[in-house]
């Protein structure tokens, strides 16, 4: 994966996981049956999901669920972050 926001050390497992919206545009391209930069723009519109609001603090409990699932810990996380990261695990 080659997206801006990545952090190196993250495993590509755990990258891929929380990469919902790249596999969405993916399976949309596989099914056009295209790869060019016009169908990825056309799949990446039509994918998108309409915007929710949830709270965060349910949302970080379901994200860190999720990274421990696939054996992201929290002291991995602390390592790549550094000490002044926000991100904890329940």
């Amino acid at each position: 994966m080659d997206g801006i926001a990545e952090i190196d050390g993250i495993p590509q497992p755990v990258l891929r996981a929380f990469s919902t919206r790249r596999a969405q545009i993916e399976q949309a391209l596989a099914e056009m049956g295209r790869h060019d930069h016009r169908a990825a723009r056309r799949a990446c519109l039509t994918t998108r999901p309409s915007k929710t609001h949830q709270p965060m603090p349910p949302l970080r409990e379901r994200w860190a669920a999720r990274a421990l699932e696939l054996g992201f810990t929290p002291e991995q996380a602390a390592r790549l972050l550094g000490p002044r990261s926000t991100l904890t695990f329940g």
